[in-house]
């Protein structure tokens, strides 16, 4: 019933007044069983009705041997717990591309890409600051590879 209660407030603040597009670059690190590598990802976004946000997704990460771009679409809920800090609850689904060159053969898959994750930003002036403490990002293949990890970045409003 608190969390109920705790939605119901978030959702009646009073919204920001923000221009209605925006550019963000985030870096990332993604955290699985058998990798870790670092990853960059820039998104364009549209928020309507001080709400809703809709987006593309590009991202480019690599290690030794891993090769990862994806390209995604997202969606998600702003809800405004305070006037310095916004909360953008949301998913991302799109496709994937993975090349890997550990062990004897390279392995090169296409799969399916999901990603959950709640991204606060902070208000610093001409730029936000974007923290999003764990981002979830599953591959599907056939079966599921998920990878964990945080990202940080900056976004622009247009």
């Amino acid at each position: 019933m608190r969390g109920l209660a705790l939605v119901a407030v978030l959702w009646s603040a009073p919204a920001a007044a923000e221009p209605a597009y925006s550019l963000s670059a985030d870096v990332d690190a993604r955290l699985g069983m058998s990798s870790i590598y670092p990853r960059l990802v820039v998104t364009g976004a549209r928020r309507s009705w001080d709400r809703l946000q809709l987006g593309v997704n590009l991202g480019v990460g690599s290690s030794p041997g891993l090769f990862e771009t994806h390209q995604s679409g997202e969606v998600g809920i702003w809800l405004y717990p305070s006037r310095s800090i916004d909360l953008l609850l949301g998913w991302r689904i799109g496709h994937a591309y993975l090349y890997d060159t550990h062990g004897p053969a390279s392995l090169s898959v296409h799969s399916a890409i999901v990603e959950t994750f709640a991204t606060m930003e902070l208000h610093l002036g001409p730029v936000e600051l974007r923290v999003t403490p764990l981002l979830i990002t599953g591959y599907r293949t056939g079966a599921w590879l998920l990878l964990i990890g945080p990202q940080i970045g900056v976004a622009k409003w247009l």
